[in-house]
C-alpha cells in the first residue's frame, strides 16, 4: 500500500516532513468520532463502542449516503485474521438491523435524531434509498500489513464491500500533520462492482416511473382520515408537486415535504398515538390516493 509523503515549502525550498510514530493509536478513534469526514464526506456517525447482540463492541458505526451501515474497525494490535473476521462478524450482525433498530441504537448512543433526520440534515436522499440494504466494512489504522492487504483485496474482488484506510502522523518541529491513504480507490472498487447485486430502485421512484404517482395527484394520510372520520379534511391531504424526494405540497406551507417527513408532521400535529412517526417504511402503507382510495403499496 502506497504511503503519502509531504513536504513543506519554506523559502522556496522543500523541507521533507517525515512520518513519525503516533503515540497512541486510540487518538485516531477520537479524531474520527469528532469529525468522521476525515475518513469520508459520505459518512454520518451513528456512534462508537456500539454493543452488538452478542455483547461485542463495534469501534465505530456509521451510515453512508446510500443508507448502508458502515462498520469501522480499528486495527490496533490485532492480528490480520482477528481484525478482518471481527469486522465481518459485525457486518453480519448489522445486516439483521431494521431502520427501527438503527434508530434505537442512535438513542442508546445519546442521539435524539432518527436515520431520516441524519440523512436529510446532511443533504442526502431518504425517500430514494432502502435503509441498510447492504453493509460496508472499513479497517482503519496507522499501517497495514501484507496479509491484511491481501485478504481485503481478495474479499473486495468477491463483492464484499471492504476497504482499508490508514492515517500517517507527521511532525516538523512543533507542527503536526495527519495524512490519509486508502487501499482501494474508487476506480478499483468500480471494477469489481460487476459482481455485485444491483441496488433496488426506491418504492416511490418506481411508482413515479410507472406513472402511478404523478404531478398534480392528491394523496391523503390514512391514519389521519381514520381519526377525523373523513378523507377530505385539508389537514391530511397533500398534492404532488414534482417527482423528487421532497415532492409534497401541504396546505399553505412554503416548504415541500417528503412522504415520510409529512407523515411524521401530521402524526405529531394530530397526536395520532397508534402510528410510529419514525417508521420510514410506514409511508407506503399510510398514504392513499385520493382518487381511488388505494394505499400506495397497492399501486406497486
Amino acid at each position: 500500500m502506497e504511503q503519502t509523503r509531504i513536504w513543506k515549502v519554506q523559502n522556496n525550498d522543500l523541507v521533507a516532513i517525515k512520518k513519525t510514530f503516533l503515540p497512541k493509536e486510540e487518538m485516531i478513534q477520537k479524531w474520527v468520532e469528532s469529525d468522521i469526514s476525515i475518513i469520508s464526506d459520505d459518512l454520518i456517525l451513528i456512534g462508537s463502542k456500539v454493543i452488538t447482540d452478542h455483547n461485542k463492541e463495534i469501534d465505530i458505526l456509521a451510515i453512508d449516503s446510500e443508507g448502508d451501515l458502515v462498520i469501522i474497525e480499528l486495527k490496533r494490535d490485532k492480528t490480520p485474521r482477528e481484525v478482518v473476521s471481527q469486522a465481518l462478524d459485525y457486518a453480519a450482525y448489522c445486516a439483521t438491523l431494521s431502520e427501527d433498530d438503527i434508530n434505537k441504537l442512535l438513542q442508546k448512543c445519546g442521539s435524539s435524531e432518527t436515520v431520516e433526520d441524519l440523512l436529510i440534515a446532511k443533504g442526502f436522499s431518504y425517500e430514494d434509498i432502502d435503509i441498510n440494504e447492504d453493509q460496508k466494512v472499513l479497517i482503519v489504522g496507522t499501517s497495514i500489513d501484507p496479509i491484511t492487504e491481501r485478504i481485503v483485496r481478495f474479499l473486495s474482488s468477491k463483492a464484499v464491500q471492504i476497504n482499508v484506510t490508514t492515517f500517517n502522523y507527521h511532525k516538523l518541529n512543533d507542527e503536526e500533520y495527519l495524512t490519509r491513504n486508502v487501499l482501494l480507490e474508487e476506480l478499483e472498487i468500480e471494477q469489481t462492482d460487476k459482481t455485485k447485486k444491483k441496488r433496488k430502485k426506491s418504492f416511490y421512484k418506481k411508482l413515479f416511473e410507472q406513472n402511478k404517482l404523478y404531478i398534480g395527484m392528491k394523496v391523503y394520510f390514512g391514519p389521519g382520515a381514520e381519526l377525523l372520520g373523513s378523507i377530505n379534511d385539508s389537514t391530511i391531504i397533500a398534492t404532488i408537486e414534482n417527482n423528487s424526494t421532497k415532492c409534497l405540497k401541504y396546505m399553505n406551507d412554503n416548504q415541500l415535504y417528503s412522504f415520510s417527513s409529512l407523515r411524521k408532521k401530521i402524526t405529531k400535529d394530530l397526536n395520532i398515538e397508534n402510528v410510529k412517526a419514525n417508521w420510514g417504511f410506514g409511508g407506503k402503507y399510510d398514504w392513499y390516493s385520493l382518487d381511488d382510495r388505494k394505499a400506495l403499496v397497492e399501486l406497486e
